[in-house]
């Protein structure tokens, strides 16, 4: 049960209801298939735009509500004590921890990143990158799982054998934590320094 990857599709779950899906982008194409085996029902859209979560997720949140209206209440946050020691632990810089780790298409992680800040009310913000996906705020219903104030998305913080935070998981996308100097925004901001100087060393030579 439960998030994770299953024979090429994702487990997923909104309203405690236990489904499975994958979806799919490319030049302008966008589409999500999601299948509630349990109850043989299914939901599959395409668009002629790539995909975006800002389109899918409301529309499968409505879709659930519909057809598998919430049971329970949503869980209660942690004690706002405890929540805001573990929005400051799990604040920092991320990776996807699927990328590619030998060749030039590394540059792809500039836009890949993933950072969290912890806030005063002891939420957390995640924020990507690419721009994708608006900034999640989430708060935490159980130790090590943050739920989005917005909608069943879900935070899974994972440690390593000293406790320290070593990953974190949204629902089934998982992304490496990495020390400042593995920062993609420091790598953006000296790569573009780094191109401002050649340039520079290349006007110099042009007009020497």
């Amino acid at each position: 049960g439960g998030v994770g990857w299953r024979l090429g599709c994702d487990g997923r779950g909104w309203n405690d209801v236990e489904a499975v899906g994958h979806g799919g982008s490319w030049n302008g194409y966008g589409t999500e298939l999601v299948l509630v085996p349990e109850a043989r029902l299914g939901i599959f859209v395409s668009t002629t735009r790539s995909n975006d979560v800002r389109i899918f997720r409301p529309l499968l949140r409505a879709f659930f509500d519909r057809y598998f209206p919430p049971a329970t209440p949503r869980a209660a946050p942690v004690p706002e004590a405890a929540s805001r020691a573990h929005a400051e632990e799990i604040a920092g810089a991320y990776i996807p921890n699927r990328h590619v780790r030998s060749d030039l298409l590394k540059a792809g992680l500039f836009l890949g990143g993933l950072r969290i800040a912890a806030n005063d009310d002891a939420s957390i913000t995640l924020t990507l990158a690419n721009g994708v996906v608006d900034p999640i705020r989430a708060v935490e219903t159980q130790d090590g799982v943050w739920q989005s104030v917005a909608d069943d998305t879900r935070i899974g913080v994972l440690r390593d054998a000293a406790g320290r935070v070593e990953r974190v998981a949204i629902d089934s996308w998982v992304y490496d934590r990495v020390p400042w100097w593995r920062d993609p925004v420091l790598h953006q901001v000296a790569f573009g320094f780094c191109a401002l100087v050649f340039s520079a060393t290349l006007l110099g030579f042009a007009t020497g």
